[in-house]
């Protein structure tokens, strides 16, 4: 949807400009990606040899396992190695734009969440192929952290605005 996406483009660069604190989920995190000057796995099942589901009808009991990087934001906040993530997506990161970094990786090489790669004079900002809002309850080892890191540098961001 090319007006979807000039209009999501336009949001990114805009907050980027402001450094507002961003949270990019599943579409958020690939847009966020593409807005930086990178590309994008059309059709996982198709373009990509995996045995790992990404997408299934029953969406909510559609799992897998995450590698997180050593040292990233995300397994500093969570205090994590690795995690259980749910899914439901038939496009990811292909080529990672320059500016992001890994910060978890599925065990078929698809990229499953990024980070600036040098956040100084940025905003916070993470992006995750999964949908935290949804792994509240259960699994949240890596939802929660990332959920609780956005409302604090929001209330930062607001007080120093």
């Amino acid at each position: 949807d090319r007006y979807r996406d000039t209009l999501e483009i336009e949001l990114i660069r805009k907050a980027l400009a402001l450094k507002m604190p961003l949270v990019g989920i599943c579409r958020g995190e690939q847009i966020l990606n593409v807005s930086l000057g990178g590309s994008l796995i059309i059709d996982i099942p198709t373009d990509h040899d995996t045995s790992i589901k990404h997408r299934l009808i029953d969406w909510e009991n559609c799992y897998h396992q995450v590698e997180l990087t050593q040292g990233s934001l995300l397994s500093k906040l969570s205090s994590q190695a690795e995690g259980r993530v749910n899914s439901n997506h038939h496009q990811a990161i292909d080529r990672l734009a320059d500016d992001l970094k890994i910060s978890s990786i599925a065990r078929d090489g698809i990229i499953e969440s990024v980070e600036w790669r040098n956040p100084q004079d940025k905003g916070f900002m993470i992006a995750v192929q999964w949908h935290p809002e949804r792994l509240d309850t259960v699994n949240a080892e890596l939802s929660l952290p990332i959920i609780r890191e956005l409302l604090f540098q929001a209330g930062q961001y607001h007080t120093y605005k």
